[in-house]
């Protein structure tokens, strides 16, 4: 496999893990629409919550350094989504899957709208999703709107993305 059919092969797969989080997330904020309208109880559950912590996707983070890099999903260990155990050390140019160029039009509004503090890599800006405050454990609502951002990331076209460097 060369090079580029290996960058075809992987480009977008951080897609798949997107809409896993969000099903997951669905249910545990007991969503009628989850899973097909069976969900069980219909009520925001935190430990089911907090036990997604490492596919909930917490910032867009650079993953490399350079001014065409781009960015790598990130779940709040800082760790690429789906990534277990949290206290391993990870190098963010080893999970290419999760990466995302910055021209892509499935994040535009995430680089525009949602919070970027004063937190650098390299000069670049890290663009988080939720903080603290508004952290989807702290209850329904909270994840309630990180899926809303989660879903539009997931319902914006994806065609004409560009290449960027992996």
């Amino acid at each position: 496999m060369t090079n580029d059919e290996r960058e075809q092969s992987i480009s977008g797969m951080w897609v798949k893990y997107l809409e896993g989080a969000a099903i997951a997330l669905r249910c545990a904020i007991g969503s009628h629409e989850a899973m097909g309208g069976r969900v069980h109880g219909r009520r925001y559950d935190r430990r089911a919550v907090e036990a997604l912590r490492g596919v909930l996707p917490y910032c867009l983070h650079p993953a490399l350094s350079g001014d065409n890099a781009p960015f790598v999903w990130l779940n709040r260990d800082y760790k690429p989504l789906g990534v277990l155990p949290f206290n391993e050390f990870v190098t963010y140019s080893d999970f290419p899957w999760m990466h995302v160029c910055k021209e892509d039009p499935r994040i535009a509004f995430i680089l525009s709208e949602c919070k970027r503090c004063n937190a650098f890599c390299d000069g670049h800006p890290i663009f988080y999703l939720y903080d603290d405050a508004t952290s989807p454990r702290r209850g329904k609502a909270n994840a309630t709107r990180l899926l809303g951002i989660i879903e539009r990331v997931l319902t914006t076209s994806g065609e004409h993305v560009p290449k960027c460097d992996i």
